[in-house]
């Protein structure tokens, strides 16, 4: 804050008016300062806004791909299962005999 030097030294009245005039110069700055800060804080939160949904949209569409590929794969599975059980039925059995006895001989063993 700097004197304006409106008033001549001696005159109390003109410096009363002079410091009323810089206190009303200092408000209209102040509120000039707080409506650039909410003006700023408005922006930055629109600009949140707009990343957040941005990195959403991204993440949506990487989970939709996953979902796809994992879909895919199992799909190609299940078909590799059914054309080799359909080329070796009697392996396909055997191993499913297999896994039911040592399948039941876990559970028997905790049942007890």
């Amino acid at each position: 804050m700097s004197h304006t030097g409106k008033a001549a030294p001696g005159n109390g009245a003109a410096r009363v008016a002079d410091i009323a005039a810089d206190i009303d110069d200092l408000e209209s700055d102040i509120a000039a300062a707080g409506q650039d800060a909410a003006e700023e804080a408005e922006e930055l939160a629109e600009d949140a806004e707009y990343s957040v949904l941005e990195n959403l949209h991204r993440l949506e569409e990487r989970i939709e791909d996953l979902y796809v590929s994992v879909t895919e794969s199992s799909i190609d599975a299940i078909d590799d299962l059914e054309r080799r059980i359909e080329e070796n039925p009697w392996t396909s059995v055997c191993v499913a005999l297999a896994l039911g006895v040592v399948g039941g001989r876990f559970l028997f063993r905790r049942a007890r």
